[in-house]
């Protein structure tokens, strides 16, 4: 999980990684907390997320730049906010997940 894209099941894959960002915010925006943090082990999140371009080969470009413009909308309404990559290795949730779904 959490490739560096390059075909359509990684970039589906990466895309619902980048919704997972845009609930989180969502959710402590709804719940008044002011300061987040998030880990992820994608790389094109951290990327998507922070910074200005999006490539134009990936999967569902769309999707993504719409992604983007919610989330930041997100992020504004925060005092902090940061992202921090986590080795897949070391990605105690992703492990969790991957043996509760037969991933």
């Amino acid at each position: 999980m959490g490739g560096d894209g390059g075909g359509a099941a990684a970039d589906s894959n990466n895309i619902a990684e980048l919704i997972a960002v845009k609930e989180a915010l969502l959710y402590a925006v709804v719940n008044k907390y002011r300061r987040v943090e998030l880990r992820t082990d994608s790389r094109n999140n951290l990327a998507w997320v922070f910074g200005t371009k999006v490539r134009k080969q990936i999967n569902d470009r769309n999707a993504v730049l719409v992604l983007k413009t919610e989330i930041e909308a997100a992020r504004s309404m925060l005092d902090d906010f940061k992202m921090f990559w986590v080795p897949r290795g070391e990605n105690v949730a992703g492990h969790y997940i991957e043996d509760k779904y037969g991933l």
